[in-house]
């Protein structure tokens, strides 16, 4: 088995939000948000990331970057260019969890973070997602920086101070 981590081609971008539509085919969202962050990437205003398995991508994140990006929501404490980028729609295919990946994509996304000057990267996390809170946390998101409601309940924001990880 060949697994990549790396920056995806267009090509496997659209692989991804096809198979991210595919697999939601009840929930409109999915099809606004393949629409947005493949504006999202062409304008730059977010970095993507992937899992490639024997040349099929099966898992992503997104870096943040600018905050006109709607999950962003033009907070500061979120995305401050050029210092503070934010960690978004983490994901893989349930098959492949448990497996490392997508911890090796974070630390992959964050180093190309540190190369580009960005010290902080923040997350947010449903406060009723626990397992992904203790990943996060596994992974040092832990200085709390706000709490806020949406459709689906309260989100908690983190951030992680990527400098210190480095020592």
């Amino acid at each position: 088995m060949n697994v990549e981590i790396r920056i995806p081609t267009d090509r496997e971008i659209d692989g991804l939000w096809e198979y991210n539509v595919s697999s939601h085919p009840d929930d409109a969202r999915w099809v606004r948000w393949a629409r947005e962050y493949r504006d999202y990437y062409k304008n730059g205003w977010a970095q993507p990331f992937a899992v490639i398995i024997d040349g099929v991508p099966v898992g992503e994140v997104s870096i943040l970057l600018d905050g006109r990006v709607k999950a962003a929501q033009n907070d500061v404490r979120l995305v401050e260019m050029p210092t503070r980028a934010n960690l978004n729609a983490l994901r893989i295919r349930k098959e492949y969890e448990g497996k490392g990946y997508v911890s090796r994509m974070v630390k992959f996304a964050e180093n190309w973070c540190v190369q580009r000057g960005i010290t902080t990267m923040t997350i947010g996390v449903d406060e009723c997602e626990e397992r992904n809170r203790a990943i996060y946390a596994h992974w040092k998101y832990t200085q709390f920086l706000f709490d806020e409601y949406d459709e689906d309940g309260r989100v908690l924001f983190y951030a992680k101070n990527l400098l210190e990880q480095k020592g």
